[in-house]
C-alpha cells in the first residue's frame, strides 16, 4: 500500500497527475491510497461492489494483497511506468519498519492516532512548490477531465 502511495506521489511531483487518482489519507503507519485500502480491509465480498479496484485486486487478507489477473502494462502511460519503476528501485528493498519511518518523514503526513486524516491534493501540490493559481488551474483540469470521463462512460454504456 505504501509503494502505491509513493508511486502516485512521485507521478504528481513529476507530471502533476497521479497514477490512481487518490483520494489519500494519513494513517498510523503512514499515507495510503484510501479507496484500495478501504476495499482491501473490508470484510465483505468487495469484488462485486467496488468497481475498478474490485476487478484488479484479489480478496486477500490484508496486508497481503494480490492482483486478480495478469497486469496489463499497456493501460499505463510511459510516465506512469517510469514512476512505478523508480519507486520499485528506491523503496522495494526496505523493510516494513524502514518504509514506515520514511513515509512518516513526508511533509504531508500527519499523525492521526488510531484514526485517519485526509491528505488533500492541494497539500501535496503546495509541498512540490506550486502556488495557489497553479493549484486552481490543475483543479480545473481535473474537473474537466472528470466531466469528459463521465460523458465517455455514458456513451460507452449506451452502445
Amino acid at each position: 500500500m505504501k509503494l502505491m502511495y509513493l508511486a502516485d506521489r512521485l507521478s504528481i511531483q513529476r507530471h502533476l497527475w497521479p497514477i490512481s487518482g487518490g483520494p489519500y489519507a494519513s494513517m498510523k503507519n503512514g499515507p495510503v491510497l484510501s479507496d484500495p485500502y478501504n476495499i482491501i480491509t473490508e470484510q465483505e465480498d468487495w469484488t462485486v461492489s467496488n468497481g475498478t479496484w474490485g476487478r484488479l485486486l484479489k480478496n486477500s487478507v490484508y496486508p497481503d494483497i494480490e492482483l486478480a489477473r495478469a497486469f496489463e502494462a499497456r493501460a499505463l502511460s510511459q510516465a506512469n511506468l517510469e514512476s512505478l519503476e523508480q519507486v520499485q528501485i528506491d523503496f522495494a528493498h526496505m523493510t516494513t519498519p524502514q518504509l514506515i519511518d520514511f513515509v512518516h518523514s513526508l511533509p504531508e503526513w500527519e499523525d492521526p492516532g488510531d484514526s485517519s486524516v485526509p491528505i488533500p491534493p492541494r497539500r501535496l501540490l503546495r509541498h512540490f512548490g506550486l502556488n495557489d493559481e497553479q493549484i486552481r488551474e490543475i483543479g480545473r483540469e481535473v474537473l474537466s477531465f472528470a466531466s469528459e470521463e463521465v460523458t465517455f462512460r455514458a456513451c460507452r454504456d449506451r452502445a
